[in-house]
Protein backbone atom coordinates (compact mmCIF):
# COMPACT_ATOMS: atom_id res chain seq x y z
CA UNK A 1 0.00 0.00 0.00
CA UNK A 2 2.66 2.65 0.96
CA UNK A 3 4.55 1.32 -2.23
CA UNK A 4 1.76 2.21 -4.44
CA UNK A 5 1.02 5.38 -2.24
CA UNK A 6 4.53 6.56 -3.75
CA UNK A 7 4.35 5.98 -7.27
CA UNK A 8 0.77 7.64 -7.06
CA UNK A 9 2.02 10.66 -5.41
CA UNK A 10 5.16 10.81 -8.09
CA UNK A 11 2.33 10.81 -10.78
CA UNK A 12 4.01 7.50 -12.08
CA UNK A 13 2.09 5.16 -14.21
CA UNK A 14 2.61 1.40 -14.94
CA UNK A 15 2.36 -0.57 -18.10
CA UNK A 16 0.13 -3.42 -16.42
CA UNK A 17 -2.61 -3.17 -13.67
CA UNK A 18 -1.34 -4.23 -10.42
CA UNK A 19 -4.49 -6.06 -8.22
CA UNK A 20 -3.32 -5.26 -4.34
CA UNK A 21 -5.79 -7.97 -2.69
CA UNK A 22 -5.82 -7.44 1.01
CA UNK A 23 -8.62 -9.35 2.59
CA UNK A 24 -10.08 -12.66 0.40
CA UNK A 25 -12.80 -12.82 3.29
CA UNK A 26 -14.12 -8.95 2.76
CA UNK A 27 -14.41 -9.75 -0.91
CA UNK A 28 -16.23 -12.81 -0.21
CA UNK A 29 -18.69 -11.27 2.42
CA UNK A 30 -19.11 -8.67 0.07
CA UNK A 31 -18.28 -7.86 -3.35
CA UNK A 32 -14.49 -7.26 -4.97
CA UNK A 33 -15.68 -4.00 -6.04
CA UNK A 34 -16.28 -2.78 -2.07
CA UNK A 35 -12.81 -4.13 -1.37
CA UNK A 36 -10.95 -2.09 -4.20
CA UNK A 37 -13.28 0.90 -3.52
CA UNK A 38 -12.23 1.54 -0.42
CA UNK A 39 -8.66 2.14 -1.10
CA UNK A 40 -7.33 5.34 -3.44
CA UNK A 41 -4.28 3.27 -5.32
CA UNK A 42 -2.83 3.87 -8.69
CA UNK A 43 -4.79 2.34 -11.45
CA UNK A 44 -2.82 -0.61 -11.44
CA UNK A 45 -3.10 -4.19 -12.48
CA UNK A 46 -1.42 -7.81 -11.55
CA UNK A 47 0.39 -8.18 -8.40
CA UNK A 48 -1.71 -10.87 -5.24
CA UNK A 49 -0.66 -11.12 -2.24
CA UNK A 50 0.30 -14.81 -2.05
CA UNK A 51 3.93 -15.99 -2.84
CA UNK A 52 7.36 -14.95 -3.61
CA UNK A 53 9.30 -14.99 -6.06
CA UNK A 54 5.72 -15.13 -7.61
CA UNK A 55 2.99 -18.05 -8.15
CA UNK A 56 3.37 -20.02 -11.66
CA UNK A 57 0.03 -22.47 -11.20
CA UNK A 58 -2.67 -23.23 -8.62
CA UNK A 59 -4.48 -26.37 -8.37
CA UNK A 60 -7.71 -26.77 -9.09
CA UNK A 61 -9.76 -27.91 -6.21
CA UNK A 62 -13.16 -28.84 -5.03
CA UNK A 63 -15.44 -28.74 -2.07
CA UNK A 64 -17.54 -31.09 -1.46
CA UNK A 65 -20.18 -31.26 1.57
CA UNK A 66 -21.74 -34.78 1.80
CA UNK A 67 -25.04 -34.95 4.16
CA UNK A 68 -27.06 -38.16 5.12
CA UNK A 69 -30.23 -37.99 7.07
CA UNK A 70 -30.89 -40.53 9.82
CA UNK A 71 -34.48 -41.84 9.73
CA UNK A 72 -33.64 -44.62 12.66
CA UNK A 73 -34.34 -43.99 15.74
CA UNK A 74 -31.23 -41.13 17.24
CA UNK A 75 -30.89 -42.67 20.07
CA UNK A 76 -29.15 -45.87 18.69
CA UNK A 77 -26.35 -43.44 17.70
CA UNK A 78 -23.85 -43.44 20.12
CA UNK A 79 -21.25 -40.89 19.29
CA UNK A 80 -22.09 -36.97 20.32
CA UNK A 81 -19.63 -35.16 18.81
CA UNK A 82 -16.54 -34.83 16.56
CA UNK A 83 -14.21 -32.63 16.52
CA UNK A 84 -11.51 -31.73 14.60
CA UNK A 85 -8.16 -29.02 13.74
CA UNK A 86 -6.97 -27.99 10.54
CA UNK A 87 -6.99 -24.75 8.38
CA UNK A 88 -9.09 -24.25 5.02
CA UNK A 89 -6.17 -26.00 3.04
CA UNK A 90 -4.47 -27.93 5.61
CA UNK A 91 -4.67 -31.77 6.22
CA UNK A 92 -6.58 -32.07 10.26
CA UNK A 93 -3.81 -34.04 12.84
CA UNK A 94 -6.08 -34.13 15.35
CA UNK A 95 -9.77 -35.36 15.76
CA UNK A 96 -11.93 -36.07 18.80
CA UNK A 97 -14.65 -38.09 19.28
CA UNK A 98 -16.94 -38.57 22.10
CA UNK A 99 -19.27 -41.18 22.85
CA UNK A 100 -22.43 -41.73 25.15
CA UNK A 101 -20.96 -42.27 28.77
CA UNK A 102 -23.73 -44.32 29.69
CA UNK A 103 -23.67 -46.99 26.93
CA UNK A 104 -20.09 -48.18 27.16
CA UNK A 105 -17.67 -48.76 30.14
CA UNK A 106 -13.65 -47.91 30.53
CA UNK A 107 -12.80 -51.13 30.04
CA UNK A 108 -14.58 -51.93 26.82
CA UNK A 109 -13.92 -48.46 25.05
CA UNK A 110 -9.79 -49.22 26.23
CA UNK A 111 -9.78 -53.09 24.42
CA UNK A 112 -11.08 -50.90 21.05
CA UNK A 113 -8.70 -48.85 21.27
CA UNK A 114 -5.94 -51.28 21.80
CA UNK A 115 -7.25 -54.07 18.90
CA UNK A 116 -7.35 -51.00 16.89
CA UNK A 117 -3.73 -49.85 17.45
CA UNK A 118 -2.71 -53.01 17.37
CA UNK A 119 -3.61 -52.60 12.85
CA UNK A 120 -2.53 -48.56 12.83
CA UNK A 121 0.69 -47.44 13.78
CA UNK A 122 0.87 -44.44 12.61
CA UNK A 123 -1.36 -42.94 14.80
CA UNK A 124 -1.60 -41.79 18.78
CA UNK A 125 -4.89 -42.59 20.05
CA UNK A 126 -6.00 -41.81 23.97
CA UNK A 127 -9.00 -41.92 26.06
CA UNK A 128 -10.42 -39.90 28.10
CA UNK A 129 -12.38 -40.56 31.04
CA UNK A 130 -13.13 -37.37 32.19
CA UNK A 131 -15.29 -36.37 29.04
CA UNK A 132 -15.97 -39.81 27.55
CA UNK A 133 -13.47 -38.64 24.55
CA UNK A 134 -11.45 -40.92 22.21
CA UNK A 135 -8.91 -38.70 20.32
CA UNK A 136 -6.74 -39.32 17.05
CA UNK A 137 -3.12 -37.82 16.72
CA UNK A 138 -1.11 -37.88 13.85
CA UNK A 139 2.63 -36.31 13.30
CA UNK A 140 2.96 -33.46 11.48
CA UNK A 141 4.95 -34.79 7.89
CA UNK A 142 8.38 -33.45 6.71
CA UNK A 143 8.46 -31.59 3.55
CA UNK A 144 7.67 -33.10 0.51
CA UNK A 145 5.38 -35.84 2.59
CA UNK A 146 1.96 -36.61 1.82
CA UNK A 147 0.66 -35.52 5.55
CA UNK A 148 -1.50 -38.30 7.65
CA UNK A 149 -4.97 -37.22 8.52
CA UNK A 150 -6.23 -37.54 11.86
CA UNK A 151 -10.09 -38.15 10.59
CA UNK A 152 -9.00 -40.77 8.14
CA UNK A 153 -8.11 -42.71 11.46
CA UNK A 154 -11.50 -41.69 12.99
CA UNK A 155 -13.12 -42.99 10.14
CA UNK A 156 -11.16 -46.11 10.36
CA UNK A 157 -11.90 -46.97 13.95
CA UNK A 158 -15.73 -46.15 13.36
CA UNK A 159 -16.54 -48.82 10.74
CA UNK A 160 -14.33 -51.02 12.71
CA UNK A 161 -16.63 -50.50 15.52
CA UNK A 162 -20.28 -50.30 13.94
CA UNK A 163 -22.63 -50.96 17.02
CA UNK A 164 -21.36 -47.19 17.44
CA UNK A 165 -24.52 -45.59 15.30
CA UNK A 166 -27.34 -47.03 13.33
CA UNK A 167 -27.37 -49.44 11.06
CA UNK A 168 -28.70 -46.95 8.35
CA UNK A 169 -25.76 -44.98 8.50
CA UNK A 170 -23.80 -45.53 5.24
CA UNK A 171 -21.76 -41.93 5.57
CA UNK A 172 -18.82 -43.80 6.91
CA UNK A 173 -18.80 -46.58 4.85
CA UNK A 174 -18.42 -44.36 1.58
CA UNK A 175 -15.56 -42.19 3.19
CA UNK A 176 -13.77 -45.08 4.15
CA UNK A 177 -13.69 -46.59 0.73
CA UNK A 178 -13.69 -43.50 -1.44
CA UNK A 179 -11.29 -41.30 0.54
CA UNK A 180 -9.56 -42.85 3.60
CA UNK A 181 -8.37 -45.66 1.33
CA UNK A 182 -8.00 -43.70 -1.93
CA UNK A 183 -6.42 -40.27 -0.82
CA UNK A 184 -5.17 -39.99 -4.55
CA UNK A 185 -8.93 -40.03 -5.78
CA UNK A 186 -8.59 -43.27 -7.86
CA UNK A 187 -11.81 -44.80 -6.86
CA UNK A 188 -13.65 -41.10 -8.02
CA UNK A 189 -12.25 -41.75 -11.40
CA UNK A 190 -10.39 -38.31 -10.77
CA UNK A 191 -6.67 -39.33 -10.51
CA UNK A 192 -4.67 -37.08 -12.42
CA UNK A 193 -0.59 -35.51 -12.92
CA UNK A 194 1.26 -33.17 -14.09
CA UNK A 195 4.47 -32.80 -14.25
CA UNK A 196 4.30 -29.30 -12.84
CA UNK A 197 1.79 -30.36 -10.28
CA UNK A 198 1.70 -33.41 -7.87
CA UNK A 199 -1.23 -35.87 -8.48
CA UNK A 200 -4.39 -35.81 -7.04
CA UNK A 201 -5.25 -35.68 -3.31
CA UNK A 202 -8.45 -35.70 -1.88
CA UNK A 203 -8.70 -34.84 1.98
CA UNK A 204 -11.29 -35.34 4.50
CA UNK A 205 -11.68 -32.04 6.60
CA UNK A 206 -14.96 -32.32 9.17
CA UNK A 207 -17.22 -35.03 10.60
CA UNK A 208 -20.16 -34.23 11.55
CA UNK A 209 -22.73 -35.93 13.57
CA UNK A 210 -25.69 -33.62 14.45
CA UNK A 211 -28.90 -35.31 15.38
CA UNK A 212 -31.00 -36.54 12.59
CA UNK A 213 -28.37 -35.86 9.99
CA UNK A 214 -24.48 -37.27 9.36
CA UNK A 215 -22.04 -34.92 7.24
CA UNK A 216 -18.69 -34.75 5.96
CA UNK A 217 -16.75 -32.07 4.26
CA UNK A 218 -13.93 -33.10 1.67
CA UNK A 219 -11.29 -31.08 -0.09
CA UNK A 220 -10.13 -32.46 -3.61
CA UNK A 221 -6.67 -30.60 -5.05
CA UNK A 222 -6.24 -31.89 -8.69
CA UNK A 223 -3.75 -30.77 -11.21
CA UNK A 224 -4.14 -30.39 -15.13
CA UNK A 225 -5.80 -32.73 -17.40
CA UNK A 226 -9.46 -32.49 -15.44
CA UNK A 227 -12.05 -30.30 -15.77
CA UNK A 228 -13.92 -29.23 -12.79
CA UNK A 229 -17.64 -29.86 -14.26
CA UNK A 230 -16.24 -33.44 -15.03
CA UNK A 231 -14.63 -33.46 -12.06
CA UNK A 232 -18.32 -32.66 -9.78
CA UNK A 233 -20.28 -35.29 -12.49
CA UNK A 234 -17.39 -38.45 -11.60
CA UNK A 235 -18.10 -37.49 -7.90
CA UNK A 236 -22.01 -37.25 -8.38
CA UNK A 237 -21.71 -40.80 -10.38
CA UNK A 238 -19.88 -42.03 -6.98
CA UNK A 239 -21.99 -41.10 -4.80
CA UNK A 240 -24.85 -42.38 -6.74
CA UNK A 241 -23.74 -45.88 -7.77
CA UNK A 242 -22.92 -46.76 -3.57
CA UNK A 243 -26.47 -45.45 -2.95
CA UNK A 244 -27.79 -48.01 -5.09
CA UNK A 245 -25.20 -50.80 -4.23
CA UNK A 246 -26.11 -49.93 -0.16
CA UNK A 247 -29.60 -48.75 -0.26
CA UNK A 248 -27.82 -45.47 1.04
CA UNK A 249 -29.71 -42.19 0.48
CA UNK A 250 -26.23 -39.75 0.41
CA UNK A 251 -26.78 -36.69 -0.98
CA UNK A 252 -23.80 -34.43 -2.48
CA UNK A 253 -22.86 -30.81 -2.65
CA UNK A 254 -20.31 -29.82 -4.67
CA UNK A 255 -18.43 -26.45 -6.03
CA UNK A 256 -15.01 -26.77 -8.01
CA UNK A 257 -12.50 -24.58 -9.68
CA UNK A 258 -9.91 -25.41 -12.28
CA UNK A 259 -6.01 -25.37 -11.75
CA UNK A 260 -4.56 -22.07 -13.60
CA UNK A 261 -0.98 -21.86 -14.74
CA UNK A 262 1.19 -18.51 -15.97
CA UNK A 263 3.59 -18.27 -18.83
CA UNK A 264 6.66 -18.29 -16.48
CA UNK A 265 8.61 -17.02 -19.38
CA UNK A 266 6.59 -13.55 -19.75
CA UNK A 267 7.54 -10.20 -19.78
CA UNK A 268 5.98 -9.57 -16.24
CA UNK A 269 6.88 -12.83 -14.52
CA UNK A 270 10.47 -12.14 -15.77
CA UNK A 271 10.19 -8.47 -14.39
CA UNK A 272 8.55 -10.22 -11.21
CA UNK A 273 11.48 -12.30 -10.65
CA UNK A 274 13.80 -9.88 -11.20
CA UNK A 275 12.57 -7.66 -8.95
CA UNK A 276 12.37 -10.13 -6.18
CA UNK A 277 16.27 -11.85 -6.87
CA UNK A 278 17.45 -8.36 -6.96
CA UNK A 279 16.40 -7.74 -3.82
CA UNK A 280 16.78 -10.62 -1.55
CA UNK A 281 19.59 -11.24 -3.28
CA UNK A 282 19.31 -14.87 -4.86
CA UNK A 283 17.22 -16.88 -7.24
CA UNK A 284 14.45 -19.05 -5.93
CA UNK A 285 12.18 -21.24 -7.80
CA UNK A 286 8.13 -19.81 -8.48
CA UNK A 287 5.56 -21.41 -6.17
CA UNK A 288 2.43 -23.72 -7.28
CA UNK A 289 0.01 -23.37 -4.15
CA UNK A 290 -3.29 -23.90 -3.20
CA UNK A 291 -4.22 -20.46 -3.31
CA UNK A 292 -7.65 -18.84 -4.85
CA UNK A 293 -6.65 -15.30 -6.08
CA UNK A 294 -5.90 -15.82 -9.04
CA UNK A 295 -8.69 -17.78 -9.94
CA UNK A 296 -10.47 -14.91 -9.37
CA UNK A 297 -8.86 -12.50 -11.91
CA UNK A 298 -7.74 -13.87 -15.67
CA UNK A 299 -4.62 -13.52 -16.21
CA UNK A 300 -3.31 -11.96 -12.72
CA UNK A 301 0.04 -13.31 -11.08
CA UNK A 302 0.37 -14.14 -7.52
CA UNK A 303 3.33 -12.29 -5.96
CA UNK A 304 3.81 -11.30 -2.14
CA UNK A 305 5.24 -12.64 0.82
CA UNK A 306 3.11 -15.96 2.63
CA UNK A 307 1.40 -14.54 5.15
CA UNK A 308 -0.27 -18.28 5.48
CA UNK A 309 1.25 -19.03 9.09
CA UNK A 310 0.36 -16.08 11.08
CA UNK A 311 2.30 -16.95 14.07
CA UNK A 312 5.62 -16.24 11.86
CA UNK A 313 3.49 -12.89 10.57
CA UNK A 314 2.74 -11.59 14.04
CA UNK A 315 6.98 -11.64 14.73
CA UNK A 316 7.74 -10.01 11.73
CA UNK A 317 11.07 -7.93 12.33
CA UNK A 318 11.21 -4.61 10.91
CA UNK A 319 14.23 -5.49 8.39
CA UNK A 320 11.22 -7.47 7.14
CA UNK A 321 8.70 -5.80 6.64
CA UNK A 322 11.47 -3.37 4.95
CA UNK A 323 12.39 -6.07 2.66
CA UNK A 324 8.85 -6.85 1.69
CA UNK A 325 8.23 -2.54 0.87
CA UNK A 326 11.40 -2.83 -1.75
CA UNK A 327 10.65 -5.79 -3.35
CA UNK A 328 7.37 -4.27 -4.41
CA UNK A 329 7.91 -0.51 -5.27
CA UNK A 330 11.21 -2.69 -7.37
CA UNK A 331 8.56 -4.46 -9.26
CA UNK A 332 6.55 -1.78 -9.98
CA UNK A 333 9.18 0.23 -10.97
CA UNK A 334 10.04 -2.47 -12.79
CA UNK A 335 7.07 -3.35 -14.78
CA UNK A 336 7.00 0.33 -15.60
CA UNK A 337 9.67 0.06 -18.46
CA UNK A 338 9.13 0.17 -21.16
Amino acid sequence: MVSAGILNSIKLKPRNRVIFYIDLSLSLQNNVDILFNSYELAPINLILDSAFPFVCAEYGYAFIRIVQNITEDTKKMRIKRIVSDGAEYQTPTNAKMCVDSGKYDNIGIKERISRFLNRYSKVDVSFSEEDYCIKFSVSISQKGQLQKNALDYLVLFLTENPDLYQDSVKLFEYLRRNVVMNPSGKSLGISKFHPLLRGTEVVLKKVVVNGSICSADIYIRFPFGLDSSALVQKIRNSVSAFNSKEYADIEVYVNAYNPIAVDVNSEVANKLRRAYSDVVGRVDKCVVTDGIYSKLFPNSIGFGPDFSDMAKVNKLAEKDIMQIFNIYLTAMIYLMER
